[in-house]
């Protein structure tokens, strides 16, 4: 028995030995990752100390000046007036991006074509333009296809008045663009329209664009006499940039 007791007493002995070593070895590893991760956050910690702290520069109101002449020429238009060219089909290939470029900038020029609208149509379209766009200047490129209609020159040409005075205010100046000369049997009352145009634009002092003095119907039209071809586009770009130059 008392042998076994012996036996018994230095097996656990043994075991406790064996179990705290185990220990010992776990917390030393343990210590040793721990030291690791200390000297990893402590290096950090330096490299965050190192780091410079910004101080921002007090600018001279000359450097200021500077700063906002470098944004405008950034952006040129974000001060500048709104020209929006509304009308049919017939400004369809129009670029407005490409016409604020021409007139260098000085104003931003949008372009909305309606096709195939007649004046009672313009209405909703210069409605919703007013209302999402707030321009500043509206050109009103419209008629064409009233023309095809069994109305009188001078219907046509009130009802176009009509629509300008009704978008003409204290903000909005309004220019009437003059109907383009055509290359068939209509081409005479277009012509009639145009010049009743003119008398009552004056009247009532209301800006207008000619393009009869530059529009070839037979260069400048497709054969459906409907749509600018390549050079006509051209030039009727041309009348309109030439006339918003003028304005400044």
């Amino acid at each position: 028995n008392n042998n076994n007791n012996k036996n018994i007493n230095n097996t656990g002995i043994n075991d406790l030995e064996c179990i705290g070593s185990d220990e010992d070895k776990n917390i030393d590893k343990g210590n040793s990752h721990n030291t690791f991760n200390s000297e990893f956050v402590t290096k950090r910690r330096k490299k965050t100390r190192k780091s410079k702290k910004y101080h921002p520069k007090e600018s001279s109101s000359d450097e200021n000046q500077e700063d906002n002449e470098n944004n405008t020429a950034q952006y040129p238009h974000q001060t500048k007036e709104t020209f929006f060219i509304l009308g049919d089909s017939m400004v369809e290939k129009l670029k407005g991006y490409l016409m604020t470029k021409q007139v260098q900038h000085k104003c931003l020029i949008k372009v909305r074509p309606f096709n195939a609208a007649r004046v009672k149509c313009m209405y909703d379209h210069v409605r919703s333009t007013l209302r999402d766009c707030n321009p500043n200047w509206i050109i009103l490129h419209i008629g064409t296809n009233d023309l095809k209609e069994k109305r009188e020159v001078s219907q046509i040409a009130k009802s176009i008045i009509d629509l300008a005075i009704s978008i003409k205010s204290e903000d909005i100046k309004v220019v009437i663009s003059l109907i383009v000369p055509r290359y068939d049997i209509l081409n005479n009352k277009a012509f009639e329209v145009n010049d009743r145009l003119k008398n009552m634009c004056k009247d009532r002092n209301i800006l207008y664009i000619v393009h009869s003095e530059t529009v070839q119907p037979e260069n400048h039209l497709n054969n459906d006499n409907l749509q600018w071809n390549r050079y006509g586009t051209n030039v009727f770009s041309k009348n309109f940039t030439s006339f918003i130059e003028d304005m400044f």
